[in-house]
């Protein structure tokens, strides 16, 4: 029982980590760098919470591991968004921190 209540805390904490990243490509698509870093930290924050939380489970069912390999896909997407908002903003060094993270 306790996998399905960690799988629907995951597959939320997965539709915010997409929503704040959906924002942010939007105020970034506006030219606002500083605020779309504000919505991708959030996510990236949510995804560190949620592969916390992964972290407890013993053994991964199928549906677990879909949605860590998702999370993992987002963090990926996330990351690449900080370099480039922090590269616009001639954050050269916060810019290539991110870019070593993906």
């Amino acid at each position: 029982m306790e996998e399905l209540n960690i799988g629907d805390e995951i597959n939320n904490g997965l539709v915010q980590i997409k929503n704040l990243k959906n924002e942010g490509n939007l105020i970034f698509k506006a030219g606002q760098y500083e605020s779309a870093i504000d919505f991708y930290t959030k996510a990236r924050d949510l995804v560190l919470n949620c592969n916390e939380k992964l972290k407890n489970v013993p053994k991964l069912e199928n549906d677990l591991q879909s949605l860590k390999d998702s999370i993992k896909s987002e963090n990926i997407s996330i990351h690449s968004n900080l370099a480039l908002c922090n590269f616009k903003l001639n954050k050269f060094k916060e810019s290539s921190d991110y870019d070593l993270k993906v």
